[in-house]
């Protein structure tokens, strides 16, 4: 018995039809998930290595303490200017994005133990200073390409 699909996942994509509205929510919340996990890391890290608190980011970026609660509890109410709000309050940092081709990529049906061992696959986030002296760093963030 086959469990696999028969076809693409996003085979709209490769035939130029038009996306259904499911499959567009869907990879938006995969984005909004991978921005809010990547900025509730950023959070973390800087509340461990500052002792940043939301009270504290809140009057950084003039909003009130129930409203970065919230953000920081979830991405259901996420705009771009939260996520650029946000990274320049927790650490004065510019999200700089690069996207990837949703097209062609190999099925992502694979173990726990597959996803250990192939480090090939990874998303990664990556920190780029200027060379130039600058008050903020900006982040490249690369998105894991989708499978399909």
């Amino acid at each position: 018995m086959t469990t696999s699909q028969t076809t693409q996942f996003l085979s709209e994509i490769s035939g130029g039809n038009a996306i259904p509205e499911a499959k567009l929510a869907y990879l938006e919340q995969r984005v909004l998930n991978s921005f809010y996990a990547f900025v509730v890391e950023k959070f973390l890290d800087e509340k461990k290595r500052s002792g940043l608190t939301q009270a504290g980011l809140a009057r950084r970026i003039n909003r009130g303490t129930d409203v970065v609660s919230r953000w920081l509890a979830s991405p259901s109410n996420w705009q771009i200017s939260t996520v650029a709000r946000l990274l320049v309050g927790i650490s004065g940092d510019e999200a700089i994005l690069s996207s990837l081709p949703l097209a062609g990529r190999s099925p992502r049906n694979r173990s726990v133990i597959d996803l250990l061992d192939d480090t090939s696959r990874t998303s990664e986030s990556v920190r780029e200073y200027p060379e130039t002296a600058s008050s903020v760093s900006t982040i490249n963030i690369r998105l894991e390409k989708l499978d399909a």
